[in-house]
């Protein structure tokens, strides 16, 4: 059998036995916890300001950023599965309450410049460092 798991995509083989199946999840298990547990060890050691080659600080942001998408990917398969968790009333009173806190300190929206201008992310950078002092 030619059995691997990519691409997070769960696989079945038909008339495999059960006893073999649940030993080759063992394994791919293992061989995960061992590959996630190597990434935060590295991140570790990366942010305690160890000596580690240039090649381990990319393979292990290349690491951290597959378990990030997993764990996005994951989140989302929750949210389809389990229906979003506010009720329509509930997310009505949240943009009220919103829109009434926003009115209250008299918010004005940013004047957002136009796309062709040479300076636009210093200005917004700008913007939103004066809101930041206004609020």
């Amino acid at each position: 059998y030619n059995i691997k798991q990519q691409a997070n995509i769960p696989w079945k083989v038909p008339g495999l036995p059960s006893p073999i199946e649940s030993l080759i999840l063992k394994y791919v298990k293992l061989k995960a916890d061992w590959w996630t547990n190597v990434a935060h060890y590295n991140r570790e050691r990366i942010r305690r300001g160890a000596t580690v080659d240039k090649t381990v600080c990319r393979k292990n942001l290349g690491r951290l950023t597959r378990l990030w998408l997993k764990a996005e990917q994951e989140r989302q398969h929750l949210y389809l599965k389990d229906g979003p968790y506010l009720s329509p009333e509930q997310a009505v009173a949240i943009y009220t309450t919103m829109v009434h806190w926003l009115e209250s300190r008299r918010f004005q929206p940013i004047p957002f410049p136009p796309l062709a201008y040479k300076h636009d992310t210093k200005l917004l950078i700008l913007a939103l460092e004066r809101l930041k002092e206004v609020y």
